[in-house]
């Protein structure tokens, strides 16, 4: 039975990984960050992925050894997205951490959540 489950895991970081990697490929969104930062987009792009938010989190988090995001360099054209972005992306992220009960509110949509370009990115452990 666990053997079942670990391979069924593993079928469903696989699918992550690949479906994150293709993405980065098409991702339209106002922040194309490289490598771990591939977990924003994989939260908001879960309709696109086909896959729960949930799944697409941890499994983002386990390629990262840190849990450190590493942005692209910032568009300025894409400066008047910013604010609407960092709301959506605060409160999905807020729903989804808060379930876990790994991170409030607080510590995620307060100053050091800021994705604007003149913030730093988040850690996330």
């Amino acid at each position: 039975m666990n053997k079942s489950i670990s391979i069924i895991l593993a079928v469903i970081f696989a699918a992550t990984v690949i479906s994150a990697l293709s993405l980065r490929v098409k991702d339209n969104s106002p922040y194309a960050c490289e490598m771990c930062g591939l977990f924003y987009q994989g939260m908001l792009g879960e309709v696109q992925m086909g896959l729960p938010a949930e799944v697409v989190c941890m499994g983002m988090v386990g390629m990262c050894e840190v849990g450190e995001f590493w942005p692209v360099p910032w568009n300025s054209s894409m400066a008047s997205e910013c604010e609407s972005f960092n709301t959506h992306y605060c409160m999905k992220m807020s729903e989804i951490m808060n379930k876990n009960g790994s991170i409030t509110s607080d510590q995620l949509c307060g100053a050091d959540l800021q994705v604007c370009p003149e913030y730093k990115y988040p850690l996330v452990y």
